[in-house]
């Protein structure tokens, strides 16, 4: 996992939902990169930084991106490792 002080940013916060969820850093990152397109599809004003400071965002919105990264995740894993332990934990 990534480191948890002050200097995780979003992406590794995020990666690290996933990494929590069973799946190794490598295939976080792959799930990432598909869901960073998707994720900013939801802000039309804006981008979000996903190089910046976990703590320059509100814990909430990590439970609402996560509500979209799962079903990303679930494909990844359909896709790429249909018999991942964990893959009931992104049903």
């Amino acid at each position: 996992m990534h480191n948890t002080t002050d200097t995780v940013t979003v992406r590794e916060k995020l990666e690290n939902m996933l990494m929590e969820r069973g799946m190794f850093l490598t295939q976080a990152d792959a799930v990432m990169d598909i869901a960073i397109p998707e994720l900013n599809k939801l802000h039309a004003e804006y981008k979000i930084s996903f190089n910046s400071r976990a703590s320059d965002y509100p814990d909430m919105l990590y439970s609402v991106w996560f509500t979209h990264i799962k079903p990303i995740a679930l494909k990844w894993i359909d896709e790429n490792k249909p018999q991942a332990w964990f893959r009931e934990i992104f049903v």
